[in-house]
């Protein structure tokens, strides 16, 4: 059989097992877990999945595939409920990806370039749908809109942007992917899916391929310092905020700043800080009527506290 396990980089462990062999692949809890693909070159193995996470609503449940050189099975374990095993028949296909991001930036929107090789005329006909699946673990937090803080709602995860086509005979594309500001994972294992679909719309695959899963870490792209000097807001006048805006290597792109925790009557337009600067100031207007020493004091907190670098690219 055939290991590959989400490495960096990536790299395929083969591994020769005798008949009746009992093989272990242990367990990691993050932030040093692994994806793995496992299929069978020669033979057959019974592939057994267990889920170990003690707050998954699926613990100590278990999922076993045959998996055998005849039936070119494939099974991909994941960390989420949603994705314990996907199992692909042989296809006929290959999934490789380009130049991966140097790390899943939070605000920012990478690309991956993806080539699809499919030796199957009838199926090269069709539609392919790209998908990417992670191993975060999903998250809820309080709804901002629900005064008595009790319902909850999903943090947005790491994800491809939905219905990623490859119109019929089209073999090469990009495929987008969203990274959430809220992402607080040190680093997330990922794979790509390639699905033959009858047609666009459909629910149902003919055949699936995998990419060889890889494993990213997650930063932020950028680090936003404050200038050293005060506001001296004005009433009905306009006051220059200053600062300096620090990209991590890696990220090139422009930046959108914004000041967020600002009261009625007071406006900040977000400015963008084009690839080759780093400097920006933020006008903040103030209304006729100016807030008394203590709320002026806690409204510049707020703004220092409120400074955000958004829509990166």
């Amino acid at each position: 059989m055939g290991l590959i396990a989400a490495q960096d980089p990536p790299a395929t462990s083969p591994a020769r097992v005798e008949r009746d062999t009992v093989v272990m692949f242990a367990f990691q809890f993050p932030p040093h877990s692994e994806t793995k693909l496992v299929r069978a070159t020669h033979g057959r193995i019974l592939d057994i999945i267990v889920d170990l996470r003690p707050e998954s609503p699926t613990y100590l449940h278990h999922i076993a595939v045959e998996l055998s050189a005849d039936n070119h099975l494939a099974l991909v374990p994941g960390a989420r409920s949603d994705l314990t095993a996907a199992v692909t028949g042989h296809a006929a296909m290959s999934l490789e990806l380009g130049g991966l991001p140097p790390a899943w930036f939070r605000g920012v929107e990478p690309e991956i370039p993806v080539t699809l090789k499919i030796q199957n005329p009838d199926l090269a006909r069709h539609t392919v749908r790209l998908t990417l699946l992670t191993t975060e673990t999903a998250r809820t937090q309080p709804d901002p809109a629900d005064p008595a803080k009790q319902r909850q709602i999903p943090v947005p995860l790491l994800r491809s942007l939905p219905e990623q086509i490859l119109p019929p005979g089209e073999t090469t594309g990009l495929l987008r992917v969203i990274v959430p500001l809220e992402v607080i994972e040190g680093h997330i294992d990922c794979v790509v899916r390639a699905e033959i679909l009858p047609h666009a719309f459909s629910d149902k695959a003919l055949a699936s391929a995998y990419s060889r899963p890889f494993r990213l870490v997650v930063q932020n792209a950028v680090a936003v310092q404050l200038g050293a000097n005060s506001l001296a807001l004005t009433g009905n006048a306009q006051t220059k905020f200053s600062g300096v805006v620090k990209r991590t290597v890696g990220f090139t792109g422009a930046v959108d700043v914004s000041l967020l925790n600002l009261p009625a009557g007071y406006t900040a337009p977000k400015v963008t800080i084009a690839p080759d600067q780093e400097n920006f100031e933020i006008v903040v207007s103030a209304p006729s009527s100016l807030l008394d020493e203590n709320s002026l004091s806690e409204l510049c907190d707020a703004i220092r506290s409120g400074v955000t670098a958004e829509n990166l690219r």
